[in-house]
């Protein structure tokens, strides 16, 4: 799946509706449209936010043959990590520039051995 710097995104609606540039029916539901889904993708990427600091914040805890993800509290903890947590790693740095000292000190807040 290719995906597409938000910028872009805007630079291209914004380009559509310079070039239309009529208040017409059409175009306003255009708008419409595009501000439902950034509504839906917020939404989407709040509820991804708090997966990933579940997974972050329980690394330790991870069991992929749970039924919800965590490992009951008196098995013995795994010796390597769980794959869960990679995938984690790559969802995180798509949503974050890793490069970034917010990123990473967000990163390392969830990691932190409470």
């Amino acid at each position: 799946m290719a995906w597409v710097l938000p910028s872009y995104l805007k630079f291209t609606f914004y380009s559509m509706l310079y070039k239309l540039s009529q208040c017409t029916k059409e175009i306003t539901l255009t708008v419409l449209i595009v501000l439902l889904q950034k509504s839906i993708f917020l939404d989407c990427e709040t509820r991804i936010e708090s997966l990933l600091a579940q997974v972050f914040e329980n690394y330790k805890s991870l069991d992929e043959n749970s039924p919800t993800g965590l490992a009951d509290l008196f098995n013995p903890m795994q010796e390597s990590a769980a794959p869960a947590l990679g995938e984690a790693v790559k969802v995180y740095t798509l949503l974050h520039d890793i490069l970034s000292q917010d990123a990473q000190t967000m990163l390392r807040n969830y990691l932190q051995v409470n």
